[in-house]
């Protein structure tokens, strides 16, 4: 008797358990409400999420006891409806029509196809197993397991609600994602821009590279074009649209910055042999230079260490208001004539100092002196990049800037303010043979430096016009140059 009572208690306990999976489809079938076969189909899956240990696929379904005599109904001459049939029509008691369902809508999975050229993305649904009851929750509300038909029904939904094409789509079909994520990486291809290449020890300095656009999936009209056509099918075929990416520079743009804008040269044809190799070494490390837009120049960072083990020399320096010799001798001529170049170019002066002596080879108020504890700095403030070219030539420093065209033309300008009486050359016999050459005539003079009184200048800038005509000057330094004794040598 007490198994008996165990047995029944079990028995409505289950009854307790699984009794609100039935009851809405168990109303429909004693009426005429609709019941349709997604609905039948559905029972199962909800039988399996609330009870998956005791849920296996040789189960009997659920529907076939709740519903013994719902069966297939076929209108007068036609043929039998079996499940190889397009369309099945389920009816209640009373024989009451309930709804037509095609067969195919209620079981068949859905496929996409994407293809761009000879790639190919597929993606195809697979049953999910979710990891935990709130999993198996979210699954069924998004139908992640579901259907074709209960699939299609929820990207309408979304897309009423208000949702993105993306969205709706991806609602049920979240692993499709990750293959347009895929063919995204895959399909892009970056827009590359005109380069130049600057070589300028060549005829033609400049190389000029063609542009070439890019494109990228349109991932809009993508998932656009997968919902419409789900819409027919479930079976989708797909050719990826893309959007062109346009360069952001063009061989043509790039053709407008290789202009000639400024050029300055100084002599240096009767410096000696020491001192002309190391103008030409300190050109050579600044020739083919680029200063993009925005960047700054440093002639000690980009020159270097004036030392004997980088090929520098022993020449003539200024230390002090007096001349000595030293080891990089003449490198200050070179940042001196690419101070002017620089100027002329229209570029911005962010630090130069000037000489403590007169300079013999330029302006005064246009030198610009360098050592191991000066630099001469300017920017580039344009938008464009900057090429300098630095070489000799006939005896000459040369510094070339290119870029785009200046909308002005640049010139130089400078005012004594005042300058002292040079004091007396002084004399000496040259009997170290320093100056001259041992086979020289007795009492041959030379005059190594001239004698030159205290300067004082100001240094413009003078803007004009394409055609000449004057605009403004501007006043951009102002110089004191001590003075200097001169040095007259006589072979002895």
């Amino acid at each position: 008797m007490k198994t008996m009572i165990l047995s029944l208690l079990v028995v409505l306990l289950c009854i307790t358990s699984f009794s609100h999976l039935f009851r809405p489809i168990a109303a429909n079938a004693n009426t005429n409400t609709v019941v349709t076969a997604d609905m039948l189909i559905s029972l199962d899956e909800k039988r399996a999420s609330a009870a998956p240990s005791s849920y296996n696929q040789e189960t009997k379904p659920v529907w076939k006891k709740i519903f013994p005599k719902l069966k297939p109904y076929t209108k007068p001459g036609n043929p039998k409806i079996n499940e190889t049939h397009s369309k099945i029509l389920y009816y209640n008691k009373k024989r009451t029509p309930l709804k037509i369902k095609s067969i195919k809508d209620c079981t068949e999975q859905i496929s996409i196809k994407l293809k761009h050229g000879d790639k190919v993305f597929k993606y195809a649904d697979e049953k999910l197993t979710p990891s935990n009851h709130l999993v198996a929750l979210d699954f069924h509300n998004k139908k992640i397991n579901g259907t074709y038909t209960e699939k299609k029904q929820l990207m309408n939904q979304c897309l009423t609600s208000g949702s993105t094409y993306k969205y709706a789509v991806l609602f049920s079909m979240p692993l499709l994602e990750n293959i347009v994520n895929s063919l995204v990486c895959t399909v892009f291809s970056d827009a590359k821009d005109s380069k130049i290449i600057f070589n300028p020890n060549q005829e033609n300095m400049f190389d000029i590279t063609k542009e070439k656009p890019g494109y990228k999936v349109n991932e809009e009209a993508l998932y656009k074009d997968i919902y419409f056509s789900l819409l027919a099918s479930p079976n989708v075929e797909i050719n990826i649209k893309t959007i062109a990416l346009s360069p952001n520079i063009t061989a043509k743009d790039n053709a407008k910055l290789i202009n000639l804008t400024a050029k300055h040269s100084t002599n240096f044809s009767n410096s000696s042999e020491n001192r002309a190799h190391n103008i030409k070494l300190a050109l050579k490390k600044i020739n083919g230079t680029r200063l993009e837009a925005g960047e700054e120049f440093s002639f000690n960072q980009v020159v270097g260490k004036r030392t004997k083990d980088r090929g520098f020399k022993e020449g003539n320096i200024i230390v002090s208001g007096k001349y000595e010799k030293g080891i990089g001798g003449g490198v200050c001529q070179v940042s001196t004539t690419l101070y002017n170049a620089a100027l002329l170019g229209g570029m911005d002066i962010t630090l130069v100092k000037n000489h403590s002596l007169e300079c013999g080879y330029e302006l005064p108020s246009f030198d610009a002196m360098v050592s191991s504890a000066q630099d001469l700095k300017f920017k580039n403030n344009g938008k464009t990049p900057v090429f300098i070219k630095a070489f000799s030539e006939n005896g000459r420093a040369v510094v070339e800037f290119y870029g785009e065209k200046m909308p002005h033309i640049l010139s130089r300008k400078y005012e004594i303010v005042h300058r002292k009486e040079a004091p007396p050359i002084n004399k000496i016999v040259d009997t170290g043979y320093k100056y001259h050459n041992e086979d020289a005539i007795s009492g041959e003079q030379k005059v190594v430096y001239y004698p030159r009184g205290e300067l004082k200048t100001i240094g413009y800038l003078v803007y004009s016009n394409l055609d000449g005509s004057f605009i403004k000057q501007r006043k951009i330094r102002q110089d004191v140059y001590k003075a200097s004794e001169g040095l007259l040598a006589i072979a002895p």
